[in-house]
């Protein structure tokens, strides 16, 4: 029992230390929404938050820290609503993985333009996280494709294809959306089949026939999938 007894003290401050680090995290997400990364400080959060700058500096080491930590949370949700039905074909369920993506930009508007959208003023190891991030999106598209990431022409056009849907969602955000979902849903497929086939110029070996035509077939298939989901959606609510 003494034992037990001598390890409170050391729980609890680690729960203290927990929670601590959370709120601050917590503060850091909303400053990091509502600003800009450079008009961020150190300061600002730990005022906010009720701690002293040198906690923050503890549980996170640096501002690049924390923002890294709070790129991560919002990633986390964001990956989230990254759903695609695995019974559907290939290009329709990288559409609907591309209409989730924007559908959660559009309503987290601040949060993307300031934190999931904005990595490049941040610091390398920032850089980094979103370099892991494209890749990650590169990867499950090309297999999805049946592509092969690592096949030097997809990965050159490929990170040139994520790098174009970023500055597009980003633009499109920034213009207060003047172009509906459906819309960059299908600018962002067209762009997609354009990079596979500037990726056989590099090698014309290359094969992306079946890829090209699933997309091309998602292209013709998504408004009608769109349109049974929007319908789903409005009995919904209509039943609520």
């Amino acid at each position: 029992m003494a034992r037990s007894d001598e390890n409170r003290p050391t729980t609890r401050r680690a729960e203290m230390a927990e929670q601590t680090r959370k709120r601050i995290l917590s503060v850091a997400l909303d400053e990091f929404t509502r600003s800009a990364y450079a008009n961020v400080t150190v300061a600002d959060i730990a005022a906010a938050t009720g701690v002293a700058k040198g906690l923050v500096f503890h549980h996170f080491g640096s501002k690049e820290g924390l923002f890294l930590e709070a790129l991560r949370v919002a990633t986390a949700e964001l990956d989230a609503s990254h759903h695609s039905d695995p019974q559907l074909p290939s290009g329709v369920r990288i559409a609907q993985r591309f209409r989730g993506h924007l559908s959660y930009l559009a309503e987290h508007r601040d949060l993307a333009l300031n934190l999931i959208l904005r990595g490049d003023d941040a610091g390398p190891a920032v850089a980094q996280a979103f370099q892991s991030m494209r890749w990650s999106g590169i990867d499950w598209i090309s297999r999805l494709l049946g592509l092969d990431p690592d096949h030097p022409s997809v990965q050159l056009t490929m990170n040139t294809y994520v790098n174009t849907a970023d500055d597009i969602a980003t633009r499109w955000l920034q213009q207060t959306e003047p172009f509906g979902l459906d819309e960059v849903t299908h600018a962002l497929l067209e762009v997609l089949v354009g990079s596979l086939k500037a990726a056989t110029r590099l090698d014309p070996e290359l094969d992306v026939a079946d890829a090209v035509a699933s997309l091309d077939a998602a292209l013709q298939q998504e408004p009608t999938l769109h349109r049974q989901d929007t319908t789903k959606a409005t009995h919904a609510r209509a039943t609520r």
